[in-house]
């Protein structure tokens, strides 16, 4: 049995990791930066966004930036983080997040702090059209029993439009945490499970619980 989670990046990143005490602290909006952006224009650069042309130059001057995914995320991210590191407890987990500088990301690929984020159908087709990160989340999907997308519902719209939840096959489990707004469409999927996602929270407690209870189930059967 194993696990998988989509999610998106967020706009504030590099959150203090103190390992005595929190181990994941607030994190910033790299712009206000100061040591970083000084950086940056110390090498004739700006903060990186989807040129990733430049990811070579980049890792080399913001090399003590550099940090896996999961840790670079933070604000509403570290609740699924959370969440990963507690079905990771259970059973095999993998967290995989959609990101607006590299497309399709491992929670544990080691990448460098960005500023470019993408929210509207538009944006994701051309962020697919350049990273193919629709196709590379197809390419996963037979891997896993359980598949969980925790996305907004302009994210859930655009994988409507493009055919996507029509290639995951009908043996797995679908569950998606986002708003209501896509649920009528969803309901044609007899494999899916739709939990309504609320205010900022990208999944909730309620719908954390009822999660896990399901991942516990399916892990003794």
């Amino acid at each position: 049995m194993s696990v998988l989670i989509i999610t998106e990046d967020t706009a504030t990143k590099l959150p203090q990791v103190d390992k005595w005490t929190t181990p994941i602290r607030k994190g910033q909006d790299i712009e206000k930066n100061i040591e970083l952006v000084q950086l940056l224009k110390t090498h004739n650069s700006t903060i990186p966004s989807d040129d990733l042309k430049k990811e070579k130059a980049y890792k080399t001057i913001l090399k003590k930036y550099i940090r896996p995914a999961k840790y670079m995320f933070s604000a509403v991210f570290s609740e699924v983080r959370d969440f990963s590191d507690e079905s990771a407890e259970l059973t095999r987990t993998d967290l995989y997040i959609i990101s607006g500088r590299y497309g399709l990301i491992n929670g544990n690929d080691e990448i460098i702090p960005y500023s470019k984020t993408v929210k509207t159908s538009i944006e994701l087709a051309e962020l697919d059209r350049k990273t193919d990160f629709v196709k590379n989340i197809q390419t996963l999907l037979n891997q896993y029993s359980i598949i969980i997308f925790l996305l907004p519902s302009e994210f859930i719209k655009f994988f409507l439009i493009v055919g996507f939840f029509d290639s995951i096959p009908k043996k797995q489990t679908v569950i998606i945490v986002t708003s209501t707004q896509n649920n009528t469409i969803l309901g044609k999927y007899p494999n899916f499970i739709t939990l309504s996602r609320k205010g900022l929270a990208r999944l909730g407690a309620i719908n954390r619980e009822k999660i896990i209870d399901l991942i516990k189930k399916k892990n003794t059967s």
